[in-house]
């Protein structure tokens, strides 16, 4: 898998693992893990998306992706729920790749 692939699919995985502990933190009623979500969620879809249409602000939107999946992370490794965990983890593996983009300094191959 090249890592323009890799990318795409951490971005996806890391929405689609957000995507299924949001029900959690709204269950726990916490209003900023529950915002952090939503905005990892949105962000990781529109890096996904730019990935694949090739579009030239991928490395833009992929360094944004980073940041929020960093914060998300952050917030969500504070809790023993184990779906706020594993979106943890997922969030540190979308970041992971990016910074082993950003390390390379190669350029996205599309």
């Amino acid at each position: 898998m090249n890592r323009y692939t890799r990318l795409i699919a951490a971005s996806q995985h890391c929405a689609i693992t957000c995507e299924r502990s949001l029900l959690h933190a709204v269950s726990l009623g916490d209003a900023e893990t529950t915002r952090r979500l939503r905005e990892c969620i949105d962000v990781c879809l529109l890096c996904s998306k730019a990935l694949a249409r090739q579009t030239p602000f991928s490395l833009e939107i992929g360094c944004m992706c980073a940041r929020v999946c960093d914060w998300c992370a952050e917030r969500c490794a504070l809790f023993s729920n184990s779906h706020l965990r594993v979106c943890a983890s997922a969030c540190r593996d979308c970041v992971r790749e990016w910074q082993e983009l950003a390390n390379s300094r190669e350029e996205i191959t599309l």
